[in-house]
């Protein structure tokens, strides 16, 4: 019976690829904290690209996104004049 499991049993790198094992060589003792900080890390990425991209009319005045803009625009009010 323990022989037909182990035959069944998914692959160490299918269970890294989804994300069941993790994928790191940190003790299991510091596996939780480094989950963390990668986390916080992709975070402040996040953070600091929203906070340096540009503002809307910005974009408008450069012609990029303005026709989705207007697309907004206009299913907006489609919405409110139900």
């Amino acid at each position: 019976m323990a022989e037909e499991s182990k035959e069944h049993r998914p692959e160490e790198q299918d269970l890294k690829n989804r994300h069941i094992l993790l994928d790191t060589t940190a003790a299991p003792a510091l596996q939780a904290k480094q989950a963390e900080l990668e986390r916080q890390r992709i975070t402040d990425n996040l953070k600091k690209g929203l906070n340096s991209r540009p503002e809307k009319d910005e974009l408008v005045q450069k012609n990029i996104g303005a026709g989705v803009a207007r697309e907004a625009e206009g299913v907006g009010e489609a919405y409110e004049s139900r």
